[in-house]
């Protein structure tokens, strides 16, 4: 994953349940890339499946928390999360977050 190095990472995985997460997660990168892509203060956002196939992890660099935070309860924040609830995906979010400054 190339992201910038400077910044506040998250880690988030989406578990998609009832729905082939292989088949499903072009369309979910690309949707929080065109989401999070507008969101102030976000640097860069990868997205790759796990070995196992059932998981997607997201990685995205922040310049800050608050920058992030803000984002997350934004309109279009909220809009990503409740798609991903829709499409049936269980979503542990922020099972980490650090800032390596």
């Amino acid at each position: 994953m190339d992201l910038p190095g400077e910044g506040t990472l998250e880690l988030l995985y989406v578990e998609l349940v009832g729905e082939s997460t292989a088949a499903a997660a072009p369309a979910v990168v690309a949707g929080a890339r065109a989401a999070w892509g507008r969101a102030p203060g976000c640097r860069g956002l990868q997205g790759r499946l796990e070995h196992d196939g059932r998981r997607l992890l997201l990685l995205t660099v922040w310049t800050d928390v608050g920058a992030r935070d803000a984002w997350r309860n934004s309109p279009a924040g909220q809009a990503w999360w409740s798609e991903q609830a829709a499409r049936g995906a269980r979503t542990a979010r922020s099972l980490w977050s650090a800032d390596p400054s």
